[in-house]
């Protein structure tokens, strides 16, 4: 399934070939940063099939929680968040979800840095949760539940 996506003034779009490999929420204080919000939404793409179809980007990097660098895309034009590659997932890019601007979207697989979630930000019943970062290992149980 192909998605488009844009950001908030259109000069940059992209297409998403696939299903994403995982989606979640992370409530850690870089993804408030980076978001504006109070939760990040994304979703792990092969960046085999994530396509620029218009438009540039800036990068800024940064290093994560757990020491690994994490390359995130915006617009320069509205500074809207388009995608971030971590190092710790080579060959996946990461991309926002709420950049598809589609309600139909699945529910959330996790939610990470529950330690830092807002108290008042009520999750889905029964999604699994992890205090921090999830390790691969965590990461593959869920999935092997999804």
């Amino acid at each position: 399934m192909a998605r488009h996506a844009q950001c908030e003034c259109g000069s940059f779009q992209m297409v998403v070939d696939g299903e994403p490999v995982f989606w979640g929420l992370c409530s850690c204080l870089s993804c408030q940063r980076r978001s504006g919000s109070i939760v990040g939404a994304a979703a792990l793409f092969s960046k085999d099939g994530v396509s620029v179809v218009s438009g540039q980007y800036k990068t800024f990097v940064r290093t994560g929680d757990t020491g690994g660098k994490l390359h995130q895309r915006f617009c320069p034009e509205c500074g809207t968040t388009l995608s971030w590659d971590p190092d710790y997932v080579p060959g996946f890019r990461v991309v926002a979800i709420g950049w598809f601007a589609d309600p139909t979207f699945p529910t959330p697989q996790v939610a990470q840095y529950e330690r830092s979630r807002h108290p008042w930000f009520t999750l889905p019943k029964d999604l699994p949760t992890f205090q921090a970062d999830a390790s691969p290992d965590e990461i593959s149980a869920v999935l092997t539940k999804c």
